[in-house]
C-alpha cells in the first residue's frame, strides 16, 4: 500500500514536472518567434526606410535634368514629403521656409481641411521661429498652439527644424488627429530625409547654377539662342496639348551695321545691352526673350493670341524709339522692327512658328523699317498676290 501511494505521487509530480516543463517551453517558443516577429517587423520598415531613401535619390536624379529656372526647390521638398508620407502615419504634413521675414508654405499633402496650415502659420509663426532657432524638435498638443484643437482636426503637430540654404529657417510639419505623439526613431526619420533633401536641394542649386551659365549670352544676360528655342519648342508642345494660345516675335536693331561701323563693336555692344534691357522689361512676368543672334532677338509668349502679342511688341517699339542710348558722350537713337507669328493649325512645329515670325520681320524691314508686322498680314498678302497673278 506505502509502495502504490509513493508510485502514485511519484508519478504525480513526474506529470507535474512534465507538465511545467512543456509550459514553460511553449512559452519559450512563443516568446522566440514574438521575437522574431518584432525582427522581421523591424526588419521590413528598415528596408522599407532605405527603399524610400533609394527612391527618392532617384527621383531627384531623374528631374533633375528637365527643371529649370530654379524649379528644383519645390520639386525636391514635394518628392521629399511624399516619401515621409508613406513612412510616417501622419493627416499632413508640410514644409515650411523662412526667408526675409516672408513667411512661405511649399507644399503639403492634406487629408483634411486645407487652411489648417495657413492658419498655423498665421497665428504661430514665433512658435516656429523659436523651435526652428533652437534646432530642437517639438511636438505641441491641440490645447498648446492655440488654434481650437480638433476642431481643426489636428490634436498634435511635431515641428521639425531642418536646414536650408538661402533660408533665414525652416521646419518639417507633421500632424495627426490623435493625441498618439511622435516617437523618437520617428523624429530621427524625418531629420534623416531632411538631411537628404538638403543635400539633394544643394546638389541642385550647383547644377542650376551651372546651367544657367551655360544658356545665359555673355554679352546681354539674356538667354542664349539655344536656351531660348529650347524653351520655345517645350511653351509649343504645352500650349498644343492645353489648346492654349501661344505667340513668337523677333525683334532686328534696325541699321545696326551702320552703327557698328560709325561709332565701333564697343558703342555696338552697348546698344545690344540696352535694348536687351528694354525687351526684357517691357514682356510679361511669364514670358521669355533670348538673344537669337547677332542684333536679333525672340520673345515667347505663353498665353498671347495676336492682339496681345501685338500690343506688347508695339510697347517695346514705342520703347527702344523714346530711349536714346548713352555710350560715353554719345547719345544714339536707335529703332526695331519686330515680325510677329501665333501658333496656328498650319505650324506643326516651333520651327514653323519661328520661320513665320521671321518672314513678318523681313517684310518689316521691307516696308521701312520701325514697325511691328504680324505673319497674318504677310499671309494675306501673299494670298492677294497669287490671286492677282493667276487672274
Amino acid at each position: 500500500l506505502v509502495f502504490g501511494a509513493t508510485l502514485f505521487w511519484s508519478l504525480a509530480l513526474a506529470a507535474m514536472l512534465l507538465t511545467l516543463s512543456f509550459a514553460h517551453e511553449s512559452l519559450r517558443s512563443r516568446m522566440y518567434w514574438s521575437q522574431k516577429l518584432m525582427e522581421s517587423e523591424k526588419n521590413g520598415r528598415l528596408l522599407n526606410i532605405e527603399r524610400s531613401h533609394r527612391d527618392f535619390s532617384r527621383e531627384v536624379q531623374q528631374f533633375l535634368g528637365a527643371l529649370e529656372d530654379g524649379a528644383y526647390e519645390e520639386a525636391i521638398l514635394t518628392s521629399f514629403l511624399a516619401h515621409l508620407d508613406g513612412l510616417l502615419p501622419v493627416e499632413a504634413s508640410a514644409v515650411v521656409l523662412s526667408h526675409r521675414h516672408e513667411l512661405r508654405l511649399v507644399t503639403r499633402f492634406q487629408n483634411g481641411d486645407s487652411d489648417n496650415f495657413a492658419s498655423i502659420l498665421k497665428t504661430r509663426e514665433q512658435l516656429l521661429q523659436s523651435v526652428c532657432l533652437s534646432d530642437q524638435a517639438a511636438v505641441i498638443h491641440s490645447e498648446e498652439f492655440g488654434l481650437g484643437g480638433r476642431e481643426h482636426g489636428i490634436s498634435t503637430l511635431c515641428i521639425v527644424p531642418v536646414r536650408v540654404e538661402r533660408q533665414d529657417w525652416a521646419c518639417v510639419l507633421l500632424a495627426r488627429s490623435q493625441d498618439s505623439g511622435f516617437q523618437h526613431d520617428e523624429l530621427r526619420l524625418v531629420r534623416e530625409f531632411s538631411e537628404q533633401a538638403r543635400n539633394a536641394m544643394d546638389s541642385a542649386e550647383k547644377f542650376d547654377r551651372v546651367r544657367r551659365q551655360a544658356e545665359t549670352d555673355a554679352l546681354t544676360k539674356l538667354l542664349n539662342r539655344g536656351a531660348i528655342i529650347k524653351r520655345a519648342k517645350r511653351a509649343f508642345r504645352k500650349a498644343r496639348s492645353m489648346g492654349t494660345r501661344l505667340s513668337l516675335f523677333f525683334v532686328d536693331l534696325d541699321n545696326f551695321k551702320t552703327i557698328n561701323d560709325t561709332y565701333g563693336h564697343e558703342t555696338g555692344d552697348v546698344v545690344l545691352r540696352t535694348v536687351a534691357s528694354l525687351c526684357h522689361d517691357c514682356l510679361r512676368e511669364n514670358d521669355l526673350v533670348g538673344r537669337y543672334g547677332g542684333e536679333e532677338f525672340i520673345a515667347v509668349l505663353p498665353g498671347a493670341d495676336a492682339e496681345n502679342a501685338e500690343l506688347i511688341a508695339e510697347r517695346i517699339r514705342a520703347t527702344v524709339q523714346s530711349t536714346p542710348v548713352q555710350a560715353r558722350e554719345i547719345t544714339i537713337k536707335v529703332t526695331v522692327s519686330i515680325g510677329i507669328a501665333e501658333m496656328a493649325e498650319r505650324f506643326t512645329d516651333v520651327n514653323d512658328l519661328v520661320g513665320a515670325a521671321d518672314r513678318a520681320l523681313y517684310c518689316a524691314k521691307r516696308e521701312g523699317r520701325n514697325r511691328v508686322i504680324h505673319d497674318l498680314v504677310v499671309v494675306r498678302d501673299n494670298t492677294a498676290e497669287s490671286e492677282r497673278r493667276k487672274a
